[in-house]
C-alpha cells in the first residue's frame, strides 16, 4: 500500500490566530510609519493579551523603550471588539447549539466567555424578535394587497422537525398563497403536548 511521506522539516503554523478587520490593519500601518519616521528601531511584541477571538498587543521599540504602543482589533463603543461581535453573530445565526461553541478550543482561535456570550445573546434575541414581528406584519400586508376582491386570504402551512424520529419539537410555518412570504410561525414542544405526532395539528390550530 502506497503511503505519503510527511516532510518533517515543515513546521506547523502557530495555533493562535488573530482576526483583524481592514480598519485595524490601516491603523497598524499608520503606527508603523509613525515609528519609522522618528526611530530606526524595530517593533517587537512585548506582551499579548487574548480577549475572546482577538488579541491586544503591546509593541515596543528595540532601541527606545519609551516607544511603546498598544494595538488590537477594532473597538466598539461598548468596549467590545468588532471581531468578537461578528463571531457571535455568525454563531447564533448559524443555528448551532451553545455546546457546539467548544469547537473554538480545538481550532485555537480564542474563546469568548459565557458571560459575554449570554449578554450578546440577550441583545441579539431582542433585535431578532423585533425584526421577525416587523417581517410578518409586512408579509400579511403584502398578501392582503395582492387580492383584487378581498373576502379573506389563503395560506399554506408546512412543518419543520427538530429530529427525524420521536421529534422533540417542531416549527409550523404559514406562507401566503400568492406571495409565498412567511405570515406566521409557531414553535411546538413536548411541554405543550407529549405526543410528537400531534405537534403539527396543534401548531396549525394555534395559528388559525
Amino acid at each position: 500500500m502506497a503511503t505519503e511521506k510527511q516532510d518533517s522539516s515543515r513546521k506547523r503554523p502557530p495555533n493562535f490566530r488573530i482576526e483583524i478587520p481592514d480598519k485595524s490593519l490601516d491603523t497598524y500601518g499608520e503606527l508603523f510609519e509613525a515609528q519609522s519616521s522618528i526611530c530606526n528601531g524595530k517593533l517587537k511584541v512585548l506582551k499579548r493579551t487574548t480577549k475572546g477571538h482577538v488579541a491586544s498587543v503591546r509593541l515596543m521599540c528595540t532601541k527606545a523603550k519609551s516607544h511603546s504602543y498598544l494595538w488590537s482589533s477594532s473597538y466598539l463603543p461598548n468596549d467590545g471588539f468588532l471581531v468578537n461581535h461578528r463571531i457571535c453573530h455568525a454563531f447564533y445565526s448559524s443555528g448551532l447549539l451553545p455546546v457546539h461553541y467548544t469547537f473554538v478550543n480545538g481550532a485555537g482561535i480564542g474563546c469568548i466567555t459565557n458571560e459575554r456570550r449570554s449578554k450578546f445573546f440577550r441583545k441579539y434575541k431582542e433585535h431578532a424578535e423585533n425584526e421577525s414581528v416587523q417581517s410578518v406584519d409586512n408579509a400579511i400586508n403584502d398578501e392582503i394587497s395582492s387580492y383584487d376582491d378581498l373576502d379573506g386570504i389563503n395560506i399554506m402551512t408546512d412543518v419543520r422537525h427538530g429530529w427525524r424520529e420521536n421529534v422533540k419539537d417542531i416549527t409550523v410555518v404559514a406562507l401566503g398563497e400568492k406571495t409565498h412570504k412567511v405570515m406566521d410561525c409557531e414553535h411546538i414542544t413536548k411541554s405543550q403536548d407529549k405526543v410528537a405526532q400531534r405537534h403539527e395539528r396543534l401548531g396549525t390550530q394555534i395559528m388559525y
